[in-house]
């Protein structure tokens, strides 16, 4: 893996949404820096983030409403 990735790069290595990759870095959990081709992460930030935020819905939500 490179150590810095866009941010197509990041949702692709994380499996998760570039919804949540943006919502990281707006919350600043994840530290993106701009550049020309746009957002740039540090792969490492985001194996640390993307370990520390579950996926699904929280335990005891209710799975039909």
């Amino acid at each position: 893996m490179k150590a810095e990735l866009t941010v197509a790069e990041a949702v692709a290595a994380s499996g998760r949404s570039k919804t949540t990759v943006y919502r990281w870095i707006a919350d600043g959990l994840l530290k993106a820096t701009d550049t020309s081709e746009g957002l740039i992460v540090r792969s490492v930030d985001l194996m640390r983030v993307a370990g520390r935020h579950r996926r699904g819905r929280p335990r005891g939500t209710p799975k039909y409403r």
